[in-house]
């Protein structure tokens, strides 16, 4: 029989640390993902909310999409960029 050497151990390192902020925001966005809504985290840049996103997605195995949002956004720029447009 052959050894078994991490076949499932995602590539690129580990996962985030889990604070109690992570904790709330993972618990936030998967209570919304079960009513199959989406979730949105505010804040300050650099404080990890990105990650924390991509954590909860690669956690979840589906995918996420990240974007910037900003004054001049409008609902048809929205719309293009769910379209792919």
């Amino acid at each position: 029989s052959a050894p078994y050497m991490d076949e499932y151990t995602p590539l690129g390192g580990g996962r985030l640390v889990v604070s109690p902020l992570t904790e709330r925001c993972h618990l936030t966005l998967l209570a919304a993902f079960r009513l199959s809504m989406t979730g949105l985290l505010m804040g300050p840049s650099g404080v990890g909310k990105t990650e924390t996103a991509k954590d909860l997605a690669k956690g979840l195995g589906k995918q996420v999409f990240v974007f910037n949002a900003s004054p001049r956004m409008t609902c048809t720029s929205l719309g293009n960029f769910f379209k792919g447009v």
